[in-house]
């Protein structure tokens, strides 16, 4: 596997990034500020993140309160739970997000430090 940084000239996978957040608007915000990573097997994509400068020596992450997957992994990997922005789904997005069941309200926040 290869990881590697999207050059200037390269477009984002975005029909991979709306997979994480169907909000278009968001996700160019996220690409305009952050640095955009591609993984890739024999130059198939398998994978997109984005990252985004935080306070020196820490990993954060957000994600919804209703992504119960994505919460386990992230503890599972040694991140902590350390605040929700309380409706954040509601306040950006215009349709309801529903996952396992559940109605996508608010941004679980989680961090660790390197």
């Amino acid at each position: 596997m290869n990881i590697r940084q999207l050059s200037a000239y390269e477009n984002p996978p975005m029909e991979l990034l709306l997979l994480a957040d169907p909000s278009q608007k968001l996700v160019e915000e996220y690409l305009k500020r952050g640095s955009c990573f591609v993984a890739e097997i024999r130059n198939q994509l398998i994978g997109v993140h984005v990252l985004l400068p935080t306070r020196p020596q820490t990993i954060e992450i957000g994600t919804g309160n209703s992504s119960i997957g994505q919460l386990a992994l992230y503890q599972k990997c040694g991140f902590r739970i350390v605040g929700v922005d309380l409706n954040f789904f509601l306040r950006h997005y215009e349709e309801d997000i529903i996952e396992n069941g559940i109605r996508c309200t608010d941004m679980i926040r989680l961090s660790q430090d390197v």
